[in-house]
């Protein structure tokens, strides 16, 4: 609905945000929701934005649409809940004691499951979250979600609006808070792009160009935790066109900061064992990587998919034939 409709047409207003790696289905989720309707869509660089109004409990309620989301088919977007997404919100949080829910989507691709529900389960238990599984393709419990979410903002919220009048001027959100919140979504999507660029550039072959953007990001907003991510393409990059020791040095760094994120360790597999021969040290970082994903493997899958640079790949080749 237009935000210009006149706030008398609702009692609540609940702000709901979705967070999670790239490619896990959060707008698709959201249109789902919003639209009853699926599409598979491209990766959404910023933050995507959908109001829907829903009656609860014989109140009107506005959503301006923070869930938690991870694909159940990809290890690595559960692993980064804990060691990103989970951080972020306690930093940037300007409400601690909002209702979190943990949402598995992708449920429809069960042969491809990596992720098990208790895995899920056990995560929420710990954080203090919802859970809830689901599939924005096949609308499996995607109104539940949402719906769950809606009941206990309703059952926090005990005290109830005296009419129209106070519904209309309750607003959650300071003006400073606003501001703030402003300025941060204006740095995080500046960092993404800068991200996103580099990652266009890596996938071209100009590691040299891709190493300025990662550089950016790694050195103007090192506040945020995805960073890192930038720092693995920093190194990646630097392996190919600048120090290899510097570059051996980033990856050794992010591989603790990102741990359980599998690219990392599979580059520092072949980088210990190519430069470093060091074979054991090789062995326990490329069990850890195939573990979380056993593409890692797969040569084709480093070069076509993830994009590394000739040397990297040659490295990583060198060290699955000999190990």
């Amino acid at each position: 609905m237009d935000s210009s409709s006149s706030q008398s047409e609702f009692d609540y207003l609940f702000k709901l945000l979705m967070i999670g790696d790239s490619g896990v289905g959060k707008s698709s989720l959201l249109l789902c929701f919003t639209s009853d309707s699926f599409e598979d869509l491209s990766p959404t660089i910023g933050v995507d934005f959908k109001v829907k109004y829903v009656d609860a409990g014989g109140k009107k309620l506005k959503l301006a649409i923070w869930d938690t989301v991870y694909d159940v088919t990809r290890r690595e977007t559960f692993t980064n809940l804990s060691d990103i997404w989970a951080k972020e919100i306690d930093l940037y949080s300007t409400n601690q004691d909002c209702i979190r829910m943990l949402v598995g989507n992708k449920v429809d691709k069960e042969s491809d499951r990596v992720v098990t529900k208790k895995e899920g389960i056990n995560f929420a238990r710990e954080y203090g979250c919802l859970f809830i599984e689901c599939s924005a393709k096949t609308r499996v419990n995607v109104q539940q979600c949402f719906e769950e979410l809606v009941l206990k903002n309703c059952e926090k919220t005990t005290t109830p609006t005296s009419g129209n009048a106070f519904a209309a001027s309750y607003d959650p959100v300071s003006p400073a808070e606003r501001d703030a919140s402003a300025v941060l979504s204006r740095r995080v999507s500046e960092a993404l792009e800068l991200l996103e660029k580099g990652r266009e550039l890596q996938a071209l072959g100009d590691f040299t160009k891709a190493l300025d953007y990662f550089t950016l990001v790694v050195e103007n907003y090192k506040e945020f935790a995805f960073s890192d991510y930038a720092r693995v393409g920093r190194a990646l990059a630097l392996y190919e066109v600048g120090d290899r020791e510097e570059a051996i040095a980033e990856m050794e760094d992010v591989s603790i900061s990102l741990k359980g994120y599998p690219e990392v360790h599979a580059a520092l597999a072949a980088v210990l064992y190519a430069d470093k021969h060091a074979p054991l040290l090789a062995e326990n970082q490329f069990s850890i990587a195939t573990l979380l994903d056993p593409h890692y493997t797969d040569l084709s899958y480093v070069k076509e998919t993830k994009h590394w640079p000739p040397s990297l790949v040659s490295s990583l080749q060198h060290f699955i034939t000999l190990s």
